[in-house]
């Protein structure tokens, strides 16, 4: 369809059928994934915290620097709330890498290694591709985002580190 009817689409507060299913799978998938870390660290407490806190920190950051790559789909009046979010400025970008400095400290804080240290980047570095891969599909569909776009952005940024973890400890 077309980018008006997305749009649309996106502004009705209604999940649908397509909704409850997206999220019926993303939580037996993200439970699944989170299992098998779990599992794969012998339960143990501490570092299955310092994954979850990476994913979350990272996937958050990523999914506001949306805002610095895209301009917003709607115009105030077509907002849900009436307002449209400000572009990231660079003030806000070195805020974003700031509030990134804890993802390399929890995991350096108890052993200060080569892999601590590679967790975190390789963290980092698909969180930021998986938004930049979901951006390039919201300027081709909508020229722009949207909140909804950045909540998307999010969980989809945390599933894949989630799924990155699953790989490095099936490898590992």
């Amino acid at each position: 369809r077309n980018r008006e009817h997305t749009l649309r689409i996106m502004k009705d507060s209604h999940i649908g059928t397509y909704g409850v299913l997206g999220l019926i799978v993303y939580l037996i998938l993200f439970q699944q994934a989170f299992t098998f870390v779990s599992e794969n660290t012998q339960n143990d407490l501490t570092y299955i915290l310092r994954l979850t806190l990476t994913a979350d920190i990272s996937a958050k950051c990523s999914a506001s620097l949306l805002t610095a790559m895209l301009p917003y789909a709607r115009t105030a009046e077509e907002a849900k709330t009436g307002t449209v979010y400000a572009p990231l400025t660079r003030m806000h970008i070195v805020r974003i890498l700031v509030a990134l400095l804890p993802v390399f400290a929890i995991f350096c804080i108890k052993d200060c290694n080569m892999a601590s240290f590679l967790i975190p980047c390789f963290t980092l570095i698909l969180s930021f591709a998986t938004t930049s891969l979901l951006a390039l599909q919201m300027r081709h569909r909508l020229q722009g985002y949207t909140g909804d776009c950045c909540g998307a952005t999010f969980l989809l940024s945390e599933f894949a580190i989630y799924t990155l973890f699953c790989i490095f400890f099936a490898f590992y």
